[in-house]
């Protein structure tokens, strides 16, 4: 299609050069260069996805109070950024099988349970790899992943449509908004409210899919990318290297992304298998492929499997909101809500003819199958996650390319005289990028201050630089032991249960022996602080330190404090595990685990009983490192 012509052509073009825009030769020159185009909408995606770190980057460089914590459990900043990237940065302090990220004693263990998630882990550690940061690749996280899931969407779109218009439009449709084609009131609202100067009602939704954890930012990429090359391979007589390279190493890596993406890459590589058989040089070009995959995917599928039996089946008892997540049960209103996702893809694309009619439809239909065998396997809770990753992006994608015949643009449809609106396709996608981009800096304004916290700041940068791999810190601030592995190669004493591959009962028992080390037995734990355990689904509520770390705690001991349990079920099912396993184990109450340093902060003082381990360690000492609410010591070796 030539889009300049098409704009050129167009009535609006000689308005716009008249009227409207002085700045007409740039922004036209622009558009009507296809490539720059779609790369401009990128840099606009990926911009906007960076604004949460741009603009208090900004703040931090012209104050001298102001200092940015990117990623942060605590009562202002929710999510599990902090557990991901508890495992990036071990991979960025070069663990390439990220183990436990914060108990010393299994960081030998070999196989973690989240084994499943180190191609995951690997490429959202790139961007810290040159400094050994992790801000750094926070940084790089937000920008790159999301340019890269715009520009592979936009890429599949564009061979399935030959409209680069309208591949772009819809693949920032996509990934601003997946499932947009189940509410199309609500994208009427949004674009009114828009067109009267509400550019932040574009956000509201937005960058769900590309701002969330840095696994499911990398999902996306992978699973859109595996699309794209398996459409060039089965649609090319010949497919060059490149392509054949790239379908190569995404069925490769895909055990290792994540295991929903292992199940969703190989239903669509085996339903195109068949649906391709008929012809004999493709299907002799993909068995081989298949078997080459198969024996370089090896590897990453036990590391997958071990890791999810672990999961699943192990002393790693993981609590969500539907309960534990462990069942393979079938919640009916899950399923249901899953399956009318998958509806309206299947029977537009149902009426689309021709070769690309063919591949979208084997794709829909290859992700509805995998989400039926894994509910009926696995059960709703991991069954959900290939709606919830780069499977919406994708459909919503696909989507698109059913809408197309309806608009008479596809060449092969034969549904009427072909119509090129280039330039209103063109201005609309620029319009809806800009609007995004705009809105996002106006919510990224409104809350800087949630991540300027100065102490931890500090804290963080100095353990960045101070500890290694061997080096364990103890503290009672929760607070600390959920938060500083995200920023240094710290391990804690008393390990996160989610990061750590230590088990339920072993997490006890050293949180147990820190009270001890503290002077705190757990009945006077339980009564200045237990007793008053929240879930931390209430945690942005609380105002009070101890209701804060004792909710934090709850997140350090189980995941079930969130569960929607009652708060008397939570505590009788923590305190069994004091009672009858824990607290026997202890013994004669010594430190059974390796422990360098001490962390003494504002809120574990005030804990801290005169003539205890803790006491003795830091009285008269000189801090490592102190400011206004943490300190440093060093622990005398053990004789």
């Amino acid at each position: 299609m030539n889009v300049t012509a098409a704009i050129a052509g167009h009535p609006l073009y000689g308005f716009l050069r008249s009227k409207l825009f002085p700045w007409w030769r740039a922004g036209l020159w622009i558009v009507t260069r296809p490539t720059l185009l779609v790369v401009a909408l990128g840099l606009m995606v990926a911009l906007g996805a960076s604004m949460k770190w741009i603009v208090p980057l900004a703040e931090e460089a012209k104050s001298e109070t102001y200092r940015y914590v990117p990623i942060r459990f605590a009562p202002n900043m929710e999510g599990d950024d902090y557990w991901y990237y508890t495992y990036i940065r071990d991979v960025i302090d070069w663990s390439l099988l990220p183990s436990d990220p914060v108990a010393y004693e299994h960081q030998d263990n070999g196989l973690s349970i989240h084994n499943g998630y180190t191609a995951s882990f690997w490429a959202c550690a790139l961007g810290g790899w040159s400094r050994g940061s992790t801000w750094d690749a926070y940084y790089v996280n937000h920008f790159l992943w999301p340019f890269l899931g715009f520009w592979f969407l936009y890429l599949l779109l564009y061979k399935l449509t030959e409209s680069r218009a309208y591949a772009a439009l819809f693949a920032l449709f996509s990934i601003l908004w997946p499932y947009y084609y189940m509410n199309p009131g609500w994208a009427i609202n949004t674009f009114y409210s828009a067109s009267l100067g509400d550019w932040q009602s574009l956000t509201k939704y937005g960058y769900a899919p590309i701002g969330r954890t840095p696994n499911i930012l990398f999902t996306n990429v992978h699973l859109s990318a595996f699309v794209y090359f398996l459409y060039r391979f089965v649609e090319q007589p010949r497919p060059g290297a490149g392509v054949t390279g790239g379908l190569l190493a995404m069925l490769a890596l895909a055990p290792l992304v994540i295991p929903q993406n292992f199940v969703m890459t190989y239903a669509i590589f085996g339903l195109a298998l068949l649906v391709y058989a008929g012809d004999p040089p493709l299907r002799k070009r993909m068995l081989w492929m298949a078997l080459a995959a198969a024996l370089l995917a090896a590897p990453g599928v036990r590391f997958m499997l071990v890791g999810t039996e672990n999961h699943f089946n192990g002393d790693y008892v993981i609590y969500g909101w539907g309960g534990p997540t462990y069942k393979t049960d079938v919640r009916m209103e899950n399923f249901l809500a899953g399956v009318r996702l998958f509806v309206a893809p299947l029977l537009f694309l149902l009426a689309v003819r021709g070769r690309q009619g063919r591949f979208a439809l084997t794709v829909v239909a290859a992700l509805f199958i995998a989400f039926i065998l894994l509910s009926v396997t696995k059960g709703s809770y991991p069954a959900g996650k290939i709606t919830d990753r780069g499977a919406g992006i994708l459909l919503s994608g696909l989507m698109a390319v059913g809408f197309y015949p309806l608009l008479g643009w596809w060449k092969e449809a034969g549904m009427g005289a072909r119509f090129r609106p280039a330039l209103l396709g063109a201005f609309m996608a620029v319009a809806l990028a800009a609007g995004a981009l705009s809105g996002e800096y106006a919510l990224a304004k409104k809350s800087v201050d949630t991540y300027n916290d100065p102490s931890f700041h500090a804290l963080a940068r100095w353990a960045e630089g101070y500890f290694s791999k061997n080096d364990v810190l103890m503290t009672l601030d929760a607070d600390v032991n959920l938060n500083l592995p995200i920023y240094s190669a710290t391990n804690v004493y008393v390990a996160p249960i989610l990061e750590s591959a230590a088990g339920n009962v072993e997490v006890r028992r050293r949180f147990h022996e820190a009270l001890w080390f503290h002077g705190l037995t757990p009945e006077e734990y339980r009564r200045q602080i237990l007793d008053e355990m929240r879930g931390y689904g209430n945690l942005s509520k609380l105002k009070d330190p101890n209701e804060i770390q004792a909710s934090l705690d709850g997140m350090i001991l189980t995941f079930s404090v969130h569960a929607g349990r009652p708060l008397a079920e939570t505590e009788k099912m923590l305190w069994s595990f004091y009672y009858e396993r824990a607290l026997p184990a202890i013994g004669r109450r010594g430190l059974s685990f390796k422990a360098n340093y001490l962390l003494v902060s504002t809120y574990s003082r005030n804990l801290m009983k005169e003539g205890s381990g803790a006491w003795k360690a830091i009285e008269g000492a000189e801090p490592l490192f102190a400011n206004d609410r943490y300190a440093v010591y060093r622990l005398p070796e053990k004789g």
